[in-house]
């Protein structure tokens, strides 16, 4: 009896980053976000690599500002709250953060009489909390590993001048305990599907990784190195480009005299995009 030389291909399914949090028994710990610890790095991801997840997040974030700050007669206040923010500014980056990451961050710097006189907005990405959300670990990179700054959580009569920071969570019903869930978190997915076809295109049209025709020719293999370099090189510069047609040059050496040219199927990506459409 034959060997069955059968084999089946298992392709890996696409694993989207998961929300993961860490189990830290100490609260002088904080708690991982992420399996890598960097979730909040592709949350952000998703933001600034999708047009139209964007764009939803800045109308929002529109709508909420709207003409921005104004006293009760209607004058709009756009007072500095730190040295490089106005308000404007600072509301524009908090109201973003908290719509991408369903939550906000800010240091609240005091003086020498324990009262607050600056609000500096620290960036979502860059903070991990511990278990109680009493502490909190900042640092520029965590992808970097760099020393994170410790600070406690702000409190209304602060007895000394350590900054301190306030963190503001919403609510979106949620296994976890420590770190919230975007709104859209549902449509993670979605969000990405439309990043991965769009660089799907993308390398289409750069890269040539769709060829439209092979061209083989016969008794190939007795012809040098160089002469095949050459033949390809003309056959480039004469029929691809931007404009042109993709093609597949294959030396082969059977006994047929002539050059064959194949065409390759496009395999309707009109009709799969078109599919992909309807279904997200």
């Amino acid at each position: 009896m034959e060997e069955n030389n059968l084999q089946v291909l298992k392709f890996d399914a696409i694993l989207i980053p998961q929300p993961y949090e860490s189990w830290e028994k100490r609260d002088d710990k904080y708690v991982w976000y992420g399996t890598n610890n960097l979730y909040p790095n592709f949350i952000l991801s998703l933001y600034n690599g999708s047009p139209i997840h964007s764009s939803i997040v800045n109308s929002k974030a529109s709508y909420i500002i709207g003409n921005g700050l104004q006293d009760l007669n209607g004058i709009l206040v756009d007072v500095r709250v730190n040295p490089g923010d106005k308000i404007s500014e600072f509301i524009n980056k908090i109201v973003k953060d908290y719509l991408i990451f369903n939550c906000f961050a800010v240091e609240v710097v005091y003086n020498a009489f324990c009262k607050p006189i600056e609000y500096h907005y620290v960036p979502v990405h860059h903070i991990r909390l511990n278990n109680s959300k009493t502490k909190f670990w900042v640092s520029e990179s965590w992808r970097l590993h760099q020393r994170p700054v410790i600070y406690d959580r702000y409190k209304p009569g602060s007895t000394d001048t350590i900054s301190k920071i306030f963190f503001f969570d919403g609510y979106n019903p949620t296994e976890h305990r420590v770190y919230p869930n975007p709104e859209y978190s549902n449509a993670i997915k979605a969000i990405q599907t439309d990043i991965d076809i769009r660089e799907f295109n993308l390398n289409n049209i750069q890269n040539h990784f769709s060829p439209s025709t092979i061209i083989t020719f016969f008794r190939g293999s007795n012809v040098s190195e160089e002469i095949k370099r050459q033949t390809l090189r003309l056959i480039t510069e004469s029929y691809t480009g931007a404009e042109g047609k993709k093609v597949i040059v294959d030396f082969q050496d059977p006994t047929q005299p002539s050059a064959d040219v194949k065409p390759i199927a496009a395999n309707d990506w009109d009709k799969a995009y078109l599919q992909i459409s309807l279904n997200c």
